[in-house]
């Protein structure tokens, strides 16, 4: 049954997870988890080792849960490639060819996304262009600031128009400069009907980005509902910032301390 914690499913569900678990040996990395996502950006909350990147992974089909089903627009996903033709990826750390140009390596992405030879120009130069990244096509990767490759990787993870959308700590060893053009960069490559699930452990990226918020703790959903929800669930106070902090606090267990 599709519940997430403290939540209620939203009417516009189009991705999800119902009931899965992930087991590794005798660690559990996620338990029982449910979650519906829908369009718009959503910020994946959690201590370093909760089980955002695991959860990352399995609705980009990058791995298969122990039990439990992701959920697509028609329902359970039992067809992986076709699902993954319909998921932009990007992992906390992006497969990235030094030697590569930009260019290059967004036409080969794109290829693997089975964009045919004819539109796979147009495809690469509108995600160079919706990252900020137009002028650089022809620029070793190599040679990128790390804020440039970071956009080079949502570049990549856009190139074939995703109807989902999923960012893994995509923010992690940004200094505050490059986060603010991060944020800016996505949110002129996303498509308003497009499904964003980013996860983070910055506070900063929930005031900046979200639209609703996913709080795991110790592999469990603790919270899944809209930003104005969770803020809701501490009282206010003039600091943002302060107030996300405390509500995130107010999540989470001892279970999941380190």
């Amino acid at each position: 049954m599709l519940d997430g914690a403290r939540s209620t499913t939203p009417e516009r569900c189009t991705f999800g997870v119902d009931e899965v678990t992930v087991q590794y040996d005798d660690r559990t990395a996620l338990d029982e988890v449910s979650c519906a996502l829908e369009p718009g950006v959503t910020v994946l909350l959690g201590r370093n080792g909760a089980g955002k990147s695991t959860l990352c992974r399995v609705l980009a089909s990058a791995e298969q849960p122990t039990r439990g089903r992701v959920l697509g627009p028609e329902g359970p996903v039992t067809d992986l490639r076709s699902h993954r033709a319909r998921v932009g990826w990007l992992p906390q750390t992006p497969p990235v060819a030094a030697h590569m140009r930009a260019g290059d390596y967004l036409d080969y992405a794109a290829w693997l996304k089975g964009i045919s030879r004819r539109d796979r120009p147009r495809a690469v130069a509108e995600a160079l262009e919706r990252t900020g990244l137009g002028a650089r096509r022809g620029s070793r990767i190599g040679t990128l600031s790390g804020g440039m490759v970071r956009r080079l990787g949502i570049a990549q993870a856009i190139v074939h128009r995703p109807s989902l959308l999923v960012l893994d700590e995509p923010t992690v060893g940004l200094d505050p400069e490059q986060r603010v053009q991060f944020y800016a960069t996505l949110r002129g490559a996303l498509d308003a009907d497009t499904v964003t699930l980013l996860s983070t452990h910055l506070l900063e990226d929930v005031g900046e980005l979200a639209e609703r918020v996913l709080v795991l703790d110790a592999g469990r959903m603790r919270f899944a509902g809209a930003l104005e929800t969770f803020l809701a669930t501490v009282p206010a106070s003039p600091d943002g910032d302060g107030r996300i902090r405390r509500a995130f606090m107010a999540q989470l267990t001892d279970e999941g301390a380190a």
